[in-house]
């Protein structure tokens, strides 16, 4: 850890990335159950 803005911004990354996933997946089971 370089300092605290390269912290930060991995850290809102991962949250983004989570709740893309997160959203992809209720999408793929939705559908999935749908279907």
């Amino acid at each position: 850890m370089s300092g605290a803005v390269d912290t930060l911004d991995r850290r809102d990354a991962v949250d983004m990335t989570a709740a893309a996933i997160m959203v992809g997946l209720t999408l793929s089971w939705g559908l999935n159950y749908v279907a």
